[in-house]
């Protein structure tokens, strides 16, 4: 399958196609420094801002060495933050968000992209609280897809990915495929 290249669709510089090199360039230009106060040691964590609000480093999927998928994470509880060592939120309370943060990102991304589809479902969880989940997806001419997820699968966490619109749409044929299939 061939990369996908994103000329017109990013977020902060991030986009399809990077190589490795533009990516940990566009990075290093674009992290802020936070000093959290993890466990008894000041360990320095980076993010960056989209629409004012700190993001964790995206998560990038690679393919012939270029940027294929990149993944922006959006943590709501402290669970969802396993791999830094914070033992409260306040410890780690620049990297976990509202969900509010969340709709303020994609209100954004909706103005700079406007054309976003967006459906809305009630999901509930384990203690039978319910809420609403949002996903929004934007298909640019050039190939390339933005998919929004306030909650994805869980309430701990949220997404924004940018994508190859062939990937997204191959998962959602799978997807109602096995939705199919389980009957």
């Amino acid at each position: 399958m061939p990369i996908a290249k994103s000329e017109e669709i990013s977020l902060k510089g991030f986009k399809l196609g990077m190589t490795k090199k533009e990516f940990k360039k566009n990075w290093k230009s674009k992290r802020v420094k936070l000093h959290q106060a993890l466990t008894s040691f000041i360990i320095p964590h980076y993010t960056v801002t989209l629409a004012g609000v700190n993001v964790d480093k995206p998560i990038i999927w690679w393919l012939d060495k270029k940027v294929d998928t990149i993944q922006f994470r959006f943590f709501y509880q402290l669970d969802a933050v396993k791999p830094l060592p914070c033992s409260d939120v306040e410890s780690c309370n620049s990297v976990i968000q509202p969900a509010a943060n969340f709709v303020r990102v994609v209100e954004a991304i909706k103005q700079k992209y406007p054309g976003f589809k967006c459906t809305e479902t009630e999901l509930m969880n384990k203690m039978g609280a319910t809420f609403m989940n949002r996903k929004c997806i934007y298909h640019h001419g050039d190939g390339v897809s933005i998919s929004t997820i306030r909650y994805r699968n869980n309430d701990w966490w949220g997404t924004i990915t940018i994508l190859p619109t062939a990937e997204y749409k191959q998962g959602q044929s799978q997807d109602a495929k096995t939705f199919n299939d389980d009957l």
